[in-house]
């Protein structure tokens, strides 16, 4: 493969600047042949070069880049350098050995070029982002309030909705969404099925704009749930999560890779992180 197609490979993928793809280049051209191998095989190592990025002296904001961990209260417990990346579990880079919550190697932050990106490694209770900023629901998104873990889903249609020719009938029913109260081992406790107005959570919710226009969740016994603590809600055709400005957060499960910027959230395990940049 010539450099040019490399540069322009590399550029496309990591998006840095051009003195950062060369580098980065250089740096992949030295490790395939440190390992016998040819620049042909450059376009498989994409992700390793997102990491090249960062191990290269002006490659990345890597080196200011830290995680801090949390207290419940907020506070500061330790801090904790990013660096190239690392693998957070209860083995890894930054390991938790007491957390039964956690999978042995749970999520990767990690920098590509100048973002810095969470990912799950197919944890078993999954990676969360703290909800900034109305966050748009897909099918199967798992979210959490307090102690609840919430799952969004898309009802199955009961019926074949394809079109025969010529065939009388009334056209398809729209999509039909709920919301499910999961168990452990994601047992269904309860679901609420979603029609126009939005649905509320918390302690003892009080929906937003007043009595009878939005339907509730209640869990009095839940004490890390706030009051009325956040909500999905239908904005021009989209079900979006949102916050009610709760004391411990609204959450929701990564997936893929979820770029994070200054001052965001991940909670893995029982350890909430926090992004500093």
């Amino acid at each position: 493969m010539e450099y040019g197609r490399l540069i322009a490979l590399v550029s496309q993928e990591v998006g840095a600047d051009q003195a950062t793809t060369h580098r980065v280049v250089q740096a992949a051209l030295q490790k395939l042949q440190a390992a016998g191998r040819g620049p042909a095989e450059i376009g498989e190592l994409v992700d390793d070069l997102y990491m090249m990025s960062v191990e290269v002296p002006g490659g990345s904001p890597a080196g200011s880049a830290k995680l801090i961990q949390l207290e419940q209260s907020g506070k500061q417990r330790s801090v904790h350098e990013i660096g190239a990346g690392l693998v957070i579990g209860s083995q890894g880079d930054l390991a938790f050995p007491d957390d039964e919550f956690l999978s042995a190697e749970h999520a990767r932050v990690a920098f590509r070029g100048n973002r810095l990106y969470v990912t799950d490694l197919g944890s078993r209770n999954g990676s969360f982002v703290r909800v900034q900023s109305p966050e748009v629901l897909v099918h199967d998104d798992v979210f959490l309030m307090g102690r609840q873990v919430f799952r969004f889903i898309e009802l199955e249609r009961s019926h074949d909705t394809a079109e025969a020719p010529g065939a009388l009938g009334s056209p398809p029913p729209a999509k039909a969404f709920a919301v499910q109260l999961l168990g452990v081992a994601g047992a269904v406790y309860d679901m609420k099925r979603l029609g126009t107005e939005p649905l509320v959570m918390g302690r003892n919710p009080n929906p937003p704009q007043g009595p009878g226009t939005a339907d509730l969740m209640s869990f009095t016994g839940d004490t890390f749930i706030s009051g009325t603590h956040g909500g999905v809600f239908l904005e021009d055709g989209r079900w979006m999560l949102r916050d009610l400005g709760s004391s411990n957060g609204t959450w929701l499960r990564v997936r893929g890779d979820r770029v994070l910027d200054q001052g965001d959230e991940i909670f893995v395990g029982k350890e909430v992180l926090r992004v500093e940049m």
